[in-house]
């Protein structure tokens, strides 16, 4: 595994154990291995989502749709999903 896989990895455990300092810290690092940046960017607007941070989650949201190669897969329309649910969270305020 490379370091920022293992930083992934590791961000993926944080979120799991509800460590989110942890978790944004491992998944703003895994982000420098543009492979790994879609994936990294949904977990991190996980984060942001559960601690009600829907602006910086829209704005993860956003660049995990730019970074993902595809717009119309099941991880494209995940994407999208959490972006739109965001957005409503948003509008409910």
């Amino acid at each position: 595994m490379t370091d920022r896989r293992d930083q992934f990895e590791t961000g993926v455990r944080a979120l799991t154990d509800g460590d989110t300092h942890a978790a944004i810290e491992s998944f703003q690092q895994a982000c420098i291995d543009v492979r790994l940046c879609a994936a990294s960017y949904n977990f991190l607007a996980q984060v942001y989502l559960a601690k009600g941070w829907h602006d910086e989650a829209i704005a993860v949201l956003d660049r995990a749709i730019e970074a993902h190669p595809s717009e119309s897969d099941a991880f494209a329309i995940e994407l999208r999903t959490r972006r739109l649910h965001a957005l409503a969270e948003i509008a409910r305020q």
